[in-house]
């Protein structure tokens, strides 16, 4: 009777935590941003789903908000915002994306190995510290940039910021969802 008793318990503490979410497993390649008190309006309907927006920024062709359906994979928002030759592989593509995140950022990958990608206006940036996977003029570049003209807000000021080095390293750096302006 005990066994089966302590059983029972151990299932529903299982499914306690699987329903908080405690038991999840993060993804590789992949830092998300959840927001427990989103207020996104749903009320944009697409055909007969409903659509959620999403800031995405990293290791993607094409950063900022994009409007996804409410129930999304991240293969679904890489076909969107455009997978890159360095974006970080998923190990589980086909995961659903979290109802309440707000911000996805990819991860990006050298030569085999995969790398946090680096708020561009961070405090690792502006204090010129080491970062694996970035060269060290490329760090003082954009904090020399941001010095000089404020935070970067968008890919284009990015790309200014670069120079000649973009095409390289763009994919190694993501904007803040506060940070981030729509391209004039």
């Amino acid at each position: 009777m005990t066994i089966k008793l302590t059983a029972i318990i151990i299932l529903i503490f299982v499914v306690l935590l699987t329903l908080c979410g405690c038991l999840s497993q993060p993804l590789a390649g992949v830092n998300i941003d959840v927001d427990k008190n989103s207020n996104v309006d749903s009320s944009d309907k697409n055909s007969s789903d409903y659509v959620r927006v999403l800031y995405v920024s990293g290791a993607v062709q094409n950063d900022g908000y994009v409007t996804v359906p409410q129930i999304c994979d991240y293969k679904s928002l890489l076909n969107i915002a455009g997978i890159t030759n360095s974006t970080a592989t998923l190990m589980n593509i086909s995961t659903l994306i979290p109802n309440n995140s707000k911000c996805i950022v990819f991860n990006f990958m050298l030569d085999g190995t995969e790398y946090f990608s680096v708020n561009v206006n961070g405090g690792l940036i502006l204090t010129r510290s080491r970062i694996d996977g970035i060269e060290a003029d490329i760090i003082n570049k954009l904090a020399d940039y941001i010095e000089t003209n404020g935070k970067i807000t968008n890919r284009n000021m990015l790309k200014t910021a670069l120079g000649d080095d973009y095409e390289d390293n763009y994919y190694k750096f993501y904007i803040d969802i506060d940070d981030y302006a729509q391209n004039s």
